[in-house]
């Protein structure tokens, strides 16, 4: 088996270590072993990889010499070293090569190697300009930069680029990223033959499409679809995300998993949904109705806001969406994979247009609208009418839970205590084993603040 050591020292994160998980990663696959060997500050972790087994790690503390890592190295027979970056690295790797005599490969992946802070920035985290040797130096002095490497300040540009230059001509082979790199690299060593390799993009990127629904929901109202939906996409770990602009009875069902899968934002008031909506930047939005609903005013949000429709075909949410094409339908009946099948392959894209429109946006004239009607000019007591709102709260007995319901959403803090005394026992009993005794105290705050 062909192996190979890839070397990254002090650097822990960035596009470096990228670079050097996934080019072994690659190679691994490809049944090479390597031996990745990632160092900090004085630990050496040397892991061994392989396809057909799991890793395996060893680490090497104050390994100076690096006799115990050389020894690793021509033990598994490496024939090829390939450095990703010796940032602070004892001045030993410099040789390890020489030691085990095989070729050497460098990549590099910044200006370390003519500017020892990294970047070509100044002071001020700026680019430099690369104004010379003089300005070069002077920054050496201002800054102040001590190479664990070397053992001392670096106070000569020169010698830094001149130690670094000996280095990358024992190289076989030294890469870059980009001509941009390659040429900027060349200007200070211009007899080094530099080859450019643009970094891989390994991971490949899934979109999450994140499905708005709009309105309380209910069976009628498809929540058993959804809710299937949302199982079925955490079981089987699929990019979609619910956002559900509303409430949802049996949300706290849900496993922890699969909450990952939906957000509940709870009721909404129509004239902040479309801002909320935009700030979460919805794919399209998804009517999964199972009754055939006589108009919906929900449906005109997404449309207002020209966001794409996805709906069963049954009622007017269908007739609306396919009428005015914004968007598509399936059987209302359709089994959760069906749904699923179609979430996934809906492409809003080929719904956004300009006939996004909701054209019936006023009941025109009142004397149009009830033409046949003859109306009478009337006054109504002001008086009158205080009393009769008053009158609730002359009541002396149990009010129906719709009333209560009804008086709790439109009164103010005073109103709602009062009408409490009307509330029937059980229904308290009822709301607390439902709720639980915290939940249920913490709603009835809420709701009256």
């Amino acid at each position: 088996m062909i192996t190979i050591a890839i070397i990254v020292t002090n650097v822990e994160a960035g596009g470096t270590k990228r670079f050097a998980d996934e080019i072994s990663e690659a190679w691994k696959q490809q049944n090479k072993r390597i031996i990745y060997v990632q160092v900090v500050e004085r630990i050496i972790h040397i892991k061994v990889m392989e396809k057909s087994s799991a890793s395996r790690n060893v680490y090497l503390f104050n390994d100076s010499k690096l006799e115990k890592l050389i020894e690793i190295l021509k033990f598994y027979n490496v024939q090829l070293l390939h450095v990703q970056h010796l940032l602070n690295a004892n001045i030993e790797f410099f040789n390890l090569h020489k030691e085990l005599n095989i070729p050497l490969i460098i990549t590099l992946h910044d200006y370390y190697c003519i500017c020892p802070f990294i970047k070509l920035i100044d002071i001020h985290d700026s680019y430099c300009g690369e104004k010379g040797i003089t300005a070069c130096n002077f920054c050496l002095k201002e800054r102040i930069f001590y190479s664990y490497t070397l053992n001392e300040n670096i106070k000569s540009i020169i010698e830094w680029r001149n130690f670094w230059h000996n280095y990358l001509k024992e190289a076989y082979s030294v890469i870059v990223p980009s001509f941009d790199m390659k040429n900027r690299i060349n200007k200070y060593f211009p007899n080094l033959k530099i080859s450019v390799f643009e970094n891989p993009e390994i991971i490949n990127f899934t979109k999450i499409k994140k499905v708005g629904i709009i309105g309380s929901l209910t069976v009628p109202k498809g929540a058993e679809k959804v809710k299937e939906c949302v199982e079925y996409a955490a079981k089987h770990k699929l990019p979609l995300q619910f956002i559900l602009f509303g409430e949802m009875i049996g949300f706290d069902k849900f496993t922890k998993d699969e909450r990952k899968y939906i957000k509940v934002l709870g009721a909404y008031q129509e004239e902040e949904i479309y801002n909320n909506i935009l700030d979460y930047n919805i794919d399209y939005f998804w009517f999964p109705g199972i009754w055939p609903e006589t108009y919906s005013y929900t449906l005109s949000i997404p449309i207002k806001l020209k966001i794409p429709c996805l709906s069963t075909n049954i009622g007017a949410v269908a007739e609306r969406i396919t009428n005015n094409k914004w968007g598509k339908t399936y059987s209302w009946n359709a089994k959760t994979t069906e749904i699923i099948n179609e979430l996934l392959n809906f492409e809003s894209e080929e719904f956004k247009n300009n006939d996004f429109k909701i054209k019936n946006n006023s009941f025109g004239n009142f004397y149009e609208f009830y033409k046949n009607i003859n109306f009478t000019e009337s006054e109504v007591s002001t008086e009158k009418n205080s009393e009769n709102l008053s009158i609730i709260f002359k009541i002396n007995e149990q009010i129906s839970k719709v009333e209560f319901g009804y008086l709790w959403r439109n009164y103010n803090f005073v109103n709602k205590i009062i009408i409490l005394r009307y509330l029937k026992l059980y229904w308290i009993k009822d709301s607390l084993k439902k709720l639980g005794i915290k939940n249920f105290i913490k709603k009835i705050v809420s709701s009256i603040l």
